[in-house]
């Protein structure tokens, strides 16, 4: 009978302990799970303006947007964070808003916690920024100001004879400072980006031919692109020349006492650029072009390599170097008589 009951009292242990466990276990998962912990995580980040009409926002430093956040949650919450942060590092960045509080200067200073440990995507997951490295944020707060710039045609935009523009004007909105310094240099002007327009390839009246504008760095041209009314006549060519004579000009002083060691002429070839009826004239092998290097008395005793410019004078009206022809030096010795 007691070894009936022994085994009993064994059976419904065992089975009270095949219950118990499993649900030990799951408490001890869990409360894992929610234990406070504190890991290191990267994201990156970018500034963006609450008021883009009017101020502009650009972050300094950290110059890549990365930064280092120290957080503190469950390790389900920081596990799952860790997994979107790593889409901020490769994707979109996190966008931290900069307010009006801040006034306009080259190197605003910012906490960094304070504009990070907010977002929602950390308390969404119940997970709290304590730290971050580098602690300040450095950013550029620009006022900006619209003002009305001319279209206009690149110059030299080969074949073009005239273009009219629809509109003339585009509003250009830039930081003050840049535009003001833009326009030392003369009126405002939005070119048009006629790089590969079709058109300029065949001579003739081509209007409302829609363009875009070229949009310098930091600035929005409202609207983006035009239309155009195109004359074309015959684009312009390109003939490259050679050999070209070398002249140098040097003070009397150092013509006297001094002679000069060079090559005579330049082998490399000139690409030279104009209409093609001017272009005709020209003898590739004999062009009245010359190259001209010039000393000063302070070149004496000198061997160096000299730049050079050219008297285009003699070439046919509307002929001139190719500006993407960069312009050759010349080796030179200034040696006493």
């Amino acid at each position: 009978m007691r070894r009936s009951l022994s085994r009993e009292n064994l059976i419904r242990n065992l089975k009270t302990l095949m219950g118990v466990i499993p649900l030990t276990i799951l408490v001890w998962v869990v409360a894992e799970q929610h234990e406070v912990v504190t890991s290191n995580a990267y994201l990156r980040i970018g500034v963006q303006s609450t008021d883009p009409a009017h101020r502009a926002v650009t972050l300094l430093s950290p110059a890549d947007g990365t930064v280092q956040v120290t957080l503190e949650g469950s390790q389900a919450g920081i596990d799952h964070l860790r997994t979107l942060l790593r889409q901020t590092l490769v994707a979109d960045p996190l966008e931290i808003d900069i307010g009006s509080s801040l006034p306009p200067g080259p190197h605003q200073p910012l906490a960094a916690l304070d504009q990070i440990a907010t977002n929602r995507l950390f308390s969404n997951e119940g997970v709290t920024v304590t730290a971050c490295a580098p602690e300040t944020l450095l950013v550029r707060v620009d006022a900006l100001q619209d003002r009305l710039a001319t279209v206009s045609a690149p110059a030299d935009t080969p074949g073009l004879i005239t273009a009219v523009f629809h509109p003339a004007t585009v509003t250009m909105r830039g930081p003050v400072n840049l535009l003001n310094e833009m326009s030392q240099h003369g009126p405002l002007t939005a070119f048009a980006d006629l790089s590969s327009e079709a058109a300029l390839k065949i001579p003739g009246q081509h209007n409302r031919q829609p363009v875009s504008l070229i949009v310098p760095d930091d600035i929005t041209l409202i609207p983006s692109t035009v239309t155009a009314d195109l004359t074309v006549g015959q684009a312009d060519q390109t003939i490259s020349v050679s050999p070209v004579p070398v002249k140098v000009l040097a003070p009397k002083w150092l013509t006297d006492n001094y002679k000069f060691d060079y090559k005579e002429v330049l082998t490399e070839p000139v690409l030279l650029t104009g209409p093609p009826q001017a272009i005709a004239q020209i003898d590739p092998h004999a062009p009245n072009l010359v190259a001209v290097v010039e000393l000063d008395n302070t070149d004496a005793g000198k061997q160096e390599s000299k730049p050079i410019w050219f008297e285009t004078s003699g070439l046919p009206e509307g002929v001139h170097l190719k500006t993407e022809s960069p312009l050759p030096t010349i080796q030179i010795s200034v040696d006493p008589r």
